[in-house]
């Protein structure tokens, strides 16, 4: 990590492949334009005496590709940190990942855990390690038992390798809802990450 964290200038989250990574970067000081790249506490970019001060640091998370861009900040002296992943901005980065993903904490064993699945290819993640699956296809009574027009299918993995899980993948009956995605662990069915963090919340605040 820093060795003087009065030059660490930015700090980001990065969710990626089912795990949330912080970026890290020192700039300065300006007599020396040094510019450091952090992944995880890990150093994975350093560079001295760059007299040019703005421009863009190149990096890699896993084999994505990232950047840190450096533009002035109405002075010479000051100066704006932005990220971009996988050539986009970070904003729209985690927007787009954000509807190509589900997300579940649920607590296994008293250690919470993060769940991912990725929509697009049905990639399964627990606390950033992909599992194996196995799929299912679901007839009308295992998808849902009042509703005989809906057929799904299911994607059975393992948490340490002996807790039997499993993603159920329904159709809502609606365009507007599409796709339902409902995570079960050892058929208890998990809350949405959503409404975990909602909980967290209103528990802090009591």
């Amino acid at each position: 990590m820093s060795t003087k964290p009065e030059d660490l200038v930015a700090r980001w989250k990065v969710p990626l492949k089912g795990n949330v990574h912080t970026v890290e970067f020192e700039h300065g000081p300006l007599l020396s334009g040094k510019r450091v790249v952090f992944v995880d506490g890990k150093c994975t970019v350093r560079k001295d005496f760059m007299f040019n001060l703005v421009g863009s640091e190149p990096f890699r998370i896993g084999s994505t590709r990232c950047s840190v861009n450096i533009d002035s900040n109405q002075s010479i002296w000051e100066f704006k940190y932005t990220l971009t992943v996988d050539g986009k901005p970070l904003e729209s980065f985690m927007r787009e990942t954000k509807t190509r993903t589900r997300t579940w904490l649920p607590t296994v064993q008293g250690k919470m855990r993060r769940v991912v699945l990725e929509t697009g290819d049905l990639s399964i993640f627990v606390d950033g390690q992909q599992m194996e699956t196995t799929g299912e296809f679901l007839d009308d009574d295992e998808a849902d038992p009042y509703a005989s027009h809906v057929t799904g299918s299911a994607q059975h993995f393992l948490i340490d390798d002996t807790i039997d899980c499993r993603i159920k993948i329904t159709s809502s009956g609606s365009r507007l809802h599409g796709l339902l995605y409902d995570l079960y662990i050892r058929d208890d069915k998990q809350d949405s990450s959503v409404d975990q963090l909602k909980a967290l919340e209103t528990q802090r605040a009591d």
